[in-house]
């Protein structure tokens, strides 16, 4: 689940119906606004109108405009293997998305035109504890700092 705070909408990810997205103004009586269904979205960070999807199955990133649901159309996508999460800087670009698989690391995305994503970096942590290998599970950037949660294959 992710909560937009500035719109009271909520973002209902990980479900085997798509991704329902719903009015919280109050929130002892969610309102349905629209059902995303592009795609199964494994985990997304919402801010500034845009919506940034990790969409694991697909192993793409993507971001999606919400400043007027329910419309809401596709800025980009990008091929990101097995992204598993996705955060975005304050303003929007850089976006991490790390990948939940056997080595898997982190991938930096330029977002600075949204219609255009670039990655510009990648990190992958080669070797680990004792012979074994490490993922970056989740990540999330304050301030420009990445804050990254890790655990051994």
């Amino acid at each position: 689940v992710q909560i937009d705070t500035e719109t009271n909408t909520m973002y209902v990810c990980g479900t085997n119906v798509g991704m329902p997205i719903f009015d919280i103004s109050n929130p002892l009586e969610p309102r349905p606004i629209t059902t995303f269904s592009g795609g199964y979205v494994h985990d997304l960070h919402v801010q500034n109108g845009r919506a940034h999807l990790a969409m694991i199955n697909n192993s793409r990133y993507e971001a999606w405009d919400v400043s007027e649901l329910p419309a809401m159309p596709r800025l980009s996508s990008l091929s990101i293997s097995s992204a598993h999460n996705a955060w975005a800087s304050r303003d929007d670009s850089p976006v991490i998305v790390t990948s939940e698989t056997f080595g898997g690391g982190l991938t930096v995305v330029d977002m600075e035109n949204p219609r255009l994503p670039r990655s510009i970096a990648t990190l992958i942590y080669n070797g680990g504890f004792g012979g074994s290998f490490t993922s970056i599970h989740n990540g999330f950037l304050t301030d420009r700092v990445l804050h990254a949660g890790n655990y051994i294959h």
